[in-house]
């Protein structure tokens, strides 16, 4: 048995030990090039698993050796380091000392270049492209205007409003092989610098807590993908954000971690783009100074959540061969049945889990057989283990592996059941049975009514595009898929269809309840034990319809949500929304024709961009955090009602769930104001918002005059026509989520002065849920709660 002292030991020799050396060109290669390249040393390899399974032997403390946490928390006696940089002062916007761009000019100079930038990248408009813009603004200014005349000068002006980011940018390194260059960034100093601009969310208020040490938790997003078809250029990322920040901070692209990226010209060695990360991370507590004269300490540690991507992505990135579906799954100890010509998935089983130690005794195993010191039996026992994850030690694995909803569910099923819809499907999978029934999906009116509600349905403000009509399926984008499951599924799709159609919607709506069980940012036993029955139910509903054909490895994954929320808490922590998103804006920065400059290309356009947004968060966060004079009915309104009007400073509206709530101008309606709110009875209710107050003297003190809808207040599936499953209806009505959806008596207009329906009344914002959406068709007009997910940043 290890002392404790003796065991840290050994833990921290066996995290050295396990760290991959830098690839270099004379590094062997598997026998599959589209696997990556694997240490040439086994003897190192099995030396270090030796170490590793002694100590899992005599591990008394848990059945999990914790890799994330070698050297990492260990206490306390070490001495706390501070950055190099502790008395650099954060960015700050001087908002009233700007310059303007003419005499008279309504706006700065500061202001117009960094929403120039942002306007290019939106468009992504290429330098020279810009340059004839700029030219084109600048000649039709007044002449004594200051705006620089060409992108360089422009890029000047932009840094030196944000100098101590282009200082950051300055730090990372480009190293160059043979067909692959990495780009290697100083993650941890822009993370200090992430921490100083937004310190109101770390910042300890009891001094008597001044010497404790916050865990900053990152989550890490791995993604890559081949440029264009034409070219063979791959291009990968590793990014990360702060789970401490909210979500509509934390995922802006000012305060996204950009930990490395390759551009390569053939299979990725996922040594070179994650060793760097391995090499800048410092486990050691940090310390920023801060308060009057910095005399304040405030200390943190960074540690590393998980691991989000897409299914091929983390396997690849973690040594597994590349399909789940010839090898086992990723999480737990299933492998898939063959059935006929095709792989067949059970749902998930309880304690089912692998574990690290399974895993490490597996890698072990595969060394082994590889250096021949034991017999190899060609069999799929490993699981499809190529070799040891090189994000060991960074990350426990399989354990800080994520499951995403966004590959799994929108891209899984429910892609694959609209396709379905949309055309004549069968209900029995016909590879199994002789006794299968062809039906048909949507006619072609019922496509047009469904398609016309979707277009017209007007999405608030965070969600920057419309929703195409399913006549146009063909060319759905992600996000399209996201506003169909969370909106559409169990309002339009199972009010406005009929027959086998409107059953399958049903069972899908089934697994809308168990996922959206699971969009809470505090996730409790309750919600996860009705995610996970909603789930089952769903698995095996669906099975029963459409037979062997809906048991795949992303239905199968599904099944692993609610456990993994015990973890990561709201699934859309784990989401690749962002991290989609953000790779293919890393795409639109480059030029396929010069290979050698992508890297210095994206370099520049990356201080570009995240310089403007700075500026324009400063600027735009303080526009709306302005005092807006209230209106002379709404003073009167106050006094009616009562409040103390006085006491209290009149705001446009609030953040709540990263969406903006905005207060209806003259009591018109609009579609950013409507909202789900709860009365002092627990019923749910639908209104729009007319004024929101803050206390002059207490700032967690907050007043919001609502004007209330007529809603029905039976639950919406008591409104649908007869001939679904009974079984199916009832289990979707035990949806906590569901629950929240209202229909309103009367159509809305937006734009429009609404008739009084209820008298107007003030409650807390506490008693707000959410902000709502819209959605209009022939029969019913729904209010839906927007669901607190991050994706529409």
């Amino acid at each position: 048995m290890y002392g404790s002292h003796s065991k840290r030991n050994l833990k921290r020799r066996i995290a050295s030990a396990t760290k991959y050396r830098r690839s270099n060109n004379d590094v062997s290669t598997t026998d599959n090039e589209n696997l990556p390249e694997i240490s040439s040393n086994v003897d190192e390899e099995i030396l270090s698993f030796d170490n590793i399974m002694n100590l899992l032997e005599n591990d008394d403390d848990d059945d999990i050796l914790s890799f994330a946490d070698l050297d990492t928390f260990e206490n306390e006696d070490q001495e706390i380091e501070s950055d190099g940089n502790r008395d650099s002062p954060s960015f700050k916007l001087d908002l009233e000392n700007l310059s303007p761009l003419y005499n008279g000019a309504n706006i700065s100079l500061e202001e117009f270049v960094a929403r120039f930038f942002k306007i290019k990248k939106q468009g992504s408009l290429s330098d020279s492209q810009a340059q004839m813009m700029l030219v084109l603004i600048k000649n039709s200014l007044p002449a004594s205007n200051c705006l620089p005349s060409t992108i360089e000068a422009m890029r000047q002006c932009l840094q030196s409003t944000v100098p101590e980011l282009g200082l950051l940018f300055k730090t990372s390194v480009i190293q160059k092989f043979e067909d692959e260059s990495v780009l290697c960034f100083d993650f941890m100093s822009h993370l200090k610098l992430i921490v100083k601009e937004n310190f109101n969310f770390f910042e300890i208020k009891d001094n008597s807590q001044t010497n404790a040490v916050v865990e900053m938790k990152l989550m890490l997003h791995i993604d890559g993908a081949q440029m264009s078809k034409s070219s063979a250029i791959k291009l990968w990322s590793v990014s990360a954000v702060c789970m401490n920040l909210p979500k509509r901070i934390r995922y802006n692209i000012k305060n996204v971690l950009i930990l490395t990226m390759s551009v390569s010209r053939r299979a990725i060695d996922f040594n070179k783009l994650i060793q760097p990360i391995k090499d800048r991370y410092d486990s050691l507590p940090q310390i920023l100074m801060y308060g009057k004269n910095l005399s304040r300490e405030f200390k943190y540690k960074v540690s590393f959540l998980g691991l989000t991507g897409d299914i091929s992505a983390i396997r690849e990135s973690n040594g597994f061969k590349s399909y789940n579906s010839l090898y086992g799954c990723t999480f737990c100890n299933q492998k898939a049945l063959s059935i006929g010509n095709r792989r067949v998935w059970k749902r998930s089983e309880e304690n089912d889990w692998k574990t690290s130690s399974y895993y490490l005794s597996k890698v072990k195993e595969v060394l082994e057989k590889r250096a021949g010191i034991i017999e190899s039996n060609n069999d799929d026992s490993d699981f499809g283990i190529s070799h040891l994850s090189p994000w060991i030690p960074l990350l426990v694995v399989p354990d800080q592996l994520s499951v995403d909803w966004f590959h799994t569910i929108l891209l899984g099923p429910l892609k694959e059941d609209i396709n379905l819809i949309i055309n004549r499907f069968s209900l029995v999978d016909k590879r199994t049975s002789s006794n299968r029934t062809v039906v048909n999906g949507l006619s072609r009116s019922e496509l047009g009514k469904i398609s016309s509600i979707f277009k017209k349905t007007n999405f608030p403000v965070e969600i920057k595009r419309s929703l195409k009509g399913l006549d146009e399926l063909s060319y759905f984008k992600e996000l399209d898929y996201k506003l169909i499951f969370l909106y559409m599924l169990p309002t339009v799709l199972i009010f406005e269809t009929t027959g086998s159609v409107r059953d399958l919607m049903v069972i899908d709506s089934i697994l809308f309840a168990g996922v959206t069980a699971l969009m809470h940012d505090n996730i409790t036993a309750d919600l996860i034990h009705e995610s996970q029955f909603m789930i089952n139910f769903w698995f095996k509903r669906r099975f029963e319809k459409l037979g062997h054909s809906s048991s795949t490895i992303k239905s199968h994954l599904i099944t692993h949500l609610p456990k993994l929320s015990e973890k990561y808490s709201n699934i859309c922590n784990t989401s690749c929304f962002h991290g989609e998103g953000f790779l293919y804006l890393l795409g639109k920065m480059i030029s396929l024709n010069d290979f050698k400059n992508i890297l210095p290309q994206i370099q520049k356009r990356l201080i570009d961009y995240i310089a403007a947004e700075r500026i324009l968060s400063t600027i735009d966060d303080r526009k709306k955090s302005k005092e807006k004079l209230p209106s002379s009915d709404i003073i009167a309104l106050c006094t009616e009602l009562p409040i103390p009007i006085e006491l209290y400073k009149s705001l446009g509206g609030f953040y709540l769930n990263s969406f903006y709530l905005k207060c209806s101008e003259r009591f018109i309606l609009h579609r950013d104001s409507l909202l789900i709110y709860k009365s002092e009875e627990g019923v749910y209710h639908a209104g729009y918002l007319l004024a929101y107050f803050e206390s002059l003297s207490n700032t967690n003190d907050h007043k919001l005059i609502v004007a209330p809808l007529c809603v029905h207040n039976n639950h919406i599936l008591s409104m649908i026509s007869p001939g679904c499953n009974v079984i199916d209806i009832q289990t979707l009505k035990k949806s906590s989520v569901l629950k929240q959806y209202k229909v309103v008596s009367n159509k809305l207009f937006f734009g429009e002065l609404p008739k009084k329906e209820y008298p107007y009344i003030v409650i807390s914002i506490s008693k707000v849920v959410s902000k709502a959406l819209y959605i209009e068709t022939e029969k019913f007009n729904f209010i839906c709660p927007l669901l607190n997910s991050f994706e529409h940043n």
